[in-house]
């Protein structure tokens, strides 16, 4: 029996791909760079055609879909890091709502690719899991008598409304750089006094 030696996968796999997500979300995040197909090979250091083998309509609806995906991995991960130290579930909110303001307010190019489209089934599904960190908590405090009864989705539902207001208002530079650290804080207070249990 003569045993035929396997191919050997092409160099050009799934970490070609991964460097180009790598280098379309660092051409998003520079506010002076030209988001094109070209850019993001040559950031990542391939060629155009490796770009539209893995992205396959010439790369830059689909890739920005991946870049959409990497950035709400992004945020989940600073999100998951506040969780670490699970002490009074207030706080733990407080902060995730804090980090969630703070990311968009650093990565503002990168927040409205997140929230630019509809980016389908894997984007929605890192969505859900980033909400179901959050009901946890609000489930939490609701359990502590922090927040009142009421649907958790409503309450997450309203807290990310407050959010994402706050982070396209700096966005669009309604909100001076230097003062939306402070408003977010401010936004946020009133969000939990607005939510608190009176019982």
């Amino acid at each position: 029996m003569i045993l035929r030696k396997r191919k050997q996968p092409p160099r050009e796999s799934s970490d070609a791909r991964e460097a180009l997500v790598d280098a379309a979300v660092r051409i998003v995040n520079d506010e002076g760079r030209q988001f094109d197909a070209r850019s993001v090979a040559k950031e990542a250091g391939r060629s155009l055609g490796t770009l539209t083998h893995h992205f396959r309509d010439g790369g830059l609806q689909e890739l920005r879909g991946a870049v959409a995906l990497r950035g709400f991995g992004m945020l989940s991960e600073a999100v998951r890091a506040e969780l670490e130290d699970a002490g009074d579930p207030e706080k733990c909110l407080r902060r995730i709502a804090l980090t969630y303001a703070r990311f968009a307010m650093k990565h503002s190019r990168l927040y409205r690719t997140m929230y630019g489209d509809d980016w389908g089934e894997a984007v929605k599904e890192a969505q859900v899991a980033l909400g179901t960190i959050v009901a946890e908590q609000i489930t939490k405090c609701q359990r502590d008598g922090i927040i009142r009864p009421g649907p958790v989705e409503r309450i997450a539902r309203s807290g990310r409304a407050l959010l994402h207001g706050i982070a396209v208002m700096q966005i669009e530079g309604h909100v001076p750089a230097d003062d939306a650290e402070s408003f977010a804080k401010e936004a946020i207070d009133d969000l939990f006094d607005g939510l608190r249990s009176r019982g």
